[in-house]
């Protein structure tokens, strides 16, 4: 689409080509928009149930690691609990995602 875009904008308005590349855009953007909105092709899109997930920085990296992993988020989807007893006693339980249209991711 950036192409398509850059093309359009180098060629004068009246240019054949123009239309040409609109006609192109047009349809590009129809195809997207039909997989996004749930149309024939979203129908058949199937999830790999694989993500990937990229941190800007370490720290966020580590932090998410030492909240997600060990005993309790692994079988109970639960927080280790912190304090006397150490992490003998499961926490609250940990989220499955942020909720909201569009999502408002929780940060704390």
């Amino acid at each position: 689409i950036k192409e398509i875009r850059k093309a359009m904008a180098e060629l004068e308005p009246t240019d054949e080509k123009v239309k040409e590349l609109q006609s192109e855009l047009k349809t590009i953007q129809t195809a997207l928009n039909a997989a996004a909105t749930g149309g024939e092709c979203a129908n058949r899109l199937k999830g790999s149930g694989v993500v990937v997930v990229t941190f800007r920085w370490i720290e966020d990296q580590q932090r998410c690691l030492e909240r997600w992993t060990g005993f309790w988020p692994r079988y109970l989807k639960k927080e280790s609990s912190e304090g006397l007893c150490g992490s003998l006693f499961p926490g609250p339980t940990l989220p499955k995602f942020p909720v909201g249209n569009p999502p408002i991711p929780v940060y704390s």
